[in-house]
């Protein structure tokens, strides 16, 4: 979810769209092509990824902390 920056100052997404990874499609999307519509779902589609992620990593480590020896 964080490799957005090392994308943009590596290569900018290019070539032909390659090694884009959402962030870096969202802002394209949004300041070059002025999709801004476009732009805010893929946001909402990364954060809805990063809720779900983080909600099972939660879970799956509370369970974890359960256990006694």
């Amino acid at each position: 979810m964080k490799a957005m920056d090392i994308v943009v100052v590596m290569t900018g997404g290019n070539p032909y769209g390659i090694t884009e990874v959402m962030a870096s499609y969202m802002i394209k999307k949004a300041y070059r092509i002025g999709e801004y519509g476009y732009a805010n779902s893929i946001a909402l589609l990364i954060l809805l990824f990063t809720a779900i992620l983080t909600s099972v990593f939660g879970w799956l480590t509370s369970k974890q902390e359960e256990v006694r020896y």
